[in-house]
């Protein structure tokens, strides 16, 4: 009868623990995350393009509600006295300056534009195809979100014909799609999209990367997965692969990454994604050691809305 007891109470243990596994994965409200920091559920509201155009809007009216009266630019001088001023030396322990953080000067605590997201393989056909696919899937999504598209998961089947397209087309431009750089990525975006202006930022800090999402700007960067090892990857993950920062958080970026179908709103900490970065223009063999990354393949791109 004990026995019994016991074997019944560890099937419920497990059916319960896989079930929260289960919802986990298939939440859109929720991101899941495993590094240094453990896990974390607390993902910020969406919001969308327009509503970041608004407030730029409104900040511009204050600005020029603020701008001071017009000085000329010629004033007379009263000349006092011809006697030159005296210097005056000032402890330099006496002179106080306050210095604001660059990583929080001007920025929103917390960012997270409505990016909808899809997997590489929307599917779930992890074929020798939709093994490459992450840039194409990447640029996808990003597009989404300038065209208004504001749900939580692109259309699978709408995702996989737009990137089945995009194959077929940088064959035409390239001669090949797997593992284009970033700036083949900037390239086919404007020719395929018609995006009339890319940046690619040369070796981004934080702050940067937190500016142009504050502006309504996803920020789509390159990086190793195996240094990302995203848990549900399969296997130890793909030596490059390309994602979209769609905000942040004190915890983190918040990343759409189509690596996985669970990828929607991934936090990845700060220094494990500034470290992952790397451009495909790198010495072999060093896809497991952030150290020996170059400095000139850290690089990430910014399209922006025509």
């Amino acid at each position: 009868m004990n026995s019994l007891v016991l074997k019944t109470v560890v099937i419920g243990v497990v059916v319960g623990a896989s079930y929260g596994v289960y919802a986990i994965g298939l939440g859109d409200q929720f991101s899941f995350s495993i590094g240094k920091d453990g896990m974390s559920f607390e993902v910020p509201e969406a919001v969308t393009f327009e509503e970041i155009e608004k407030k730029i809007e409104v900040a511009k009216e204050k600005i020029e509600e603020l701008k001071p009266l017009v000085v000329p630019e010629e004033l007379p001088v009263e000349v006092v006295s011809e006697t030159p001023a005296q210097s005056v030396e000032v402890p330099v322990e006496e002179v106080v300056v306050d210095v604001v953080p660059e990583e929080t000067s001007g920025l929103p605590e917390s960012v997270n534009l409505a990016v909808p997201f899809t997997p590489q393989a929307p599917f779930a056909n992890w074929d020798e195809i939709h093994e490459e696919t992450c840039e194409e899937a990447s640029v996808l999504m990003v597009h989404a979100y300038y065209e208004g598209k504001v749900k939580g998961v692109v259309d699978p089947a709408i995702a996989d014909d737009v990137i089945a397209d995009m194959v077929e087309r940088e064959i035409e431009i390239f001669g090949y799609f797997e593992d284009t750089t970033v700036r083949e990525t900037a390239e086919f975006a404007s020719l395929y999209y018609g995006y009339e202006k890319t940046e690619i930022l040369e070796q981004p800090t934080v702050n940067e990367i937190k500016e142009h999402l504050a502006a309504g700007r996803p920020v789509i960067v390159p990086t190793s997965g195996r240094i990302l090892a995203n848990p549900f990857y399969s296997g130890i993950g793909p030596i490059y692969h390309m994602v979209v920062i769609k905000g942040y958080t004190e915890k983190g970026f918040i990343v759409n990454d189509p690596g996985t179908r669970r990828g929607a709103d991934w936090i990845y900490s700060y220094d494990h994604l500034m470290q992952s970065i790397h451009d495909w223009v790198v010495p072999e063999g060093i896809e497991d050691h952030p150290e020996n990354i170059p400095a000139l393949a850290k690089v990430a791109l910014v399209i922006y809305p025509n």
